[in-house]
């Protein structure tokens, strides 16, 4: 009886809201403690999508930049993660 009460157009799969944001975390090389190891990065990563996964859409990986490093793989990675993105939504407003 419940589940007609929900409003089944704004719930997407899993049960997050059908148009929530997308989120990409960016650490800077000031934000990135240099004794952080990438299963303490996965555990924030982690703990923000236990949080907050039904309001937002939380890019399953964070990126470490650094500000010298205009071409590194990080930046490369960013770049195409935000073109992959832009991609989907660009499909799904054109469906």
């Amino acid at each position: 009886m419940w589940q007609n009460k929900l409003p089944v157009s704004d719930v997407g799969f899993g049960g997050s809201k059908l148009w929530a944001p997308r989120t990409i975390l960016i650490m800077t090389h000031a934000d990135a403690d240099p004794s952080s190891s990438a299963s303490g990065d996965n555990a924030m990563l982690d703990q923000l999508q236990q949080q907050h996964s039904l309001d937002v859409i939380i890019e399953p990986h964070m990126f470490r930049l650094e500000s010298h490093q205009a071409n590194g793989a990080e930046m490369k990675l960013l770049r195409q993660t935000i073109a992959t993105t832009k991609k989907n939504i660009v499909e799904v407003y054109l469906v």
